[in-house]
């Protein structure tokens, strides 16, 4: 996300929060997502793979 939204300048990160609601196995790809709201940045990190079965 530093890379793609503030042109890799990690001095301009004044602090981050996180929420973690699962959990990514060894060998599970993830995909990233991250966008601009209100002044911020948001971001979310999802196995790659959709939903898992079960």
């Amino acid at each position: 996300l530093t890379t793609a939204l503030l042109g890799a300048d990690a001095t301009r990160v004044a602090g981050f929060a996180v929420r973690f609601t699962g959990v990514v196995f060894p060998g599970e790809s993830v995909r990233v997502r991250g966008w601009r709201e209100g002044g911020r940045i948001l971001g979310e990190v999802v196995v790659a793979d959709g939903e898992r079965a079960g």
